[in-house]
């Protein structure tokens, strides 16, 4: 799949070619965009130096990454007044 610009195509090319990445997907067009994706948590570090390295030499600029970890999702919780 193609995406509007050079920078996203090569970003997600490189990322989808890196070894322990599951999938990765264009996000946030409108604002130049992103990527977003999902990885083996094991790989990470070499995942992040070959995106950086390549994504440098390819499209020019510098990488940013950015980490989260899946939770339970929605779900009510509870706060108490005491905590704030």
């Amino acid at each position: 799949m193609k995406f509007p610009s050079f920078e996203l195509d090569i970003l997600t090319e490189i990322t989808r070619e890196c070894e322990g990445v599951l999938g990765s997907r264009m996000t946030g067009a409108g604002f130049g965009g992103c990527t977003v994706s999902l990885i083996e948590s094991d790989k990470k570090e070499a995942i992040v130096k070959t995106i950086g390295k390549e994504y440098s030499a390819n499209a020019g600029l510098k990488a940013r990454f950015f980490f989260s970890k899946p939770e339970k999702g929605v779900r009510k919780l509870w706060v108490s007044n005491s905590s704030f």
